[in-house]
């Protein structure tokens, strides 16, 4: 997301902060409330570092998975963990 930016000469911290206010604080927290907002600040935020510190989508996928299927999975795992007989 903030390479285009970092291309064009702006510092990777800047481009970063940028895209964390535009797409995460004001994007989300208009369309979902002020928390969504700021919790998706921090994710576009780092995402934004991983893609342009790196220039590859693998760093920014596995970060994803993390964020977003693993508390999932997590649950459902103990759920079966809790409800397996004995």
């Amino acid at each position: 997301l903030a390479a285009p930016l970092t291309l064009g000469g702006s510092p990777v911290l800047g481009s970063a902060s940028l895209i964390a206010l535009t797409a995460g604080l004001l994007n989300h927290a208009l369309a979902n409330g002020l928390l969504n907002g700021l919790l998706c600040a921090e994710f576009y935020w780092t995402v934004s570092l991983m893609f342009g510190l790196s220039n590859s989508v693998l760093p920014v996928g596995i970060y994803h998975h993390l964020m977003y299927s693993m508390p999932t999975f997590v649950t459902r795992y103990q759920l079966a963990v809790d409800e397996a007989p004995s």
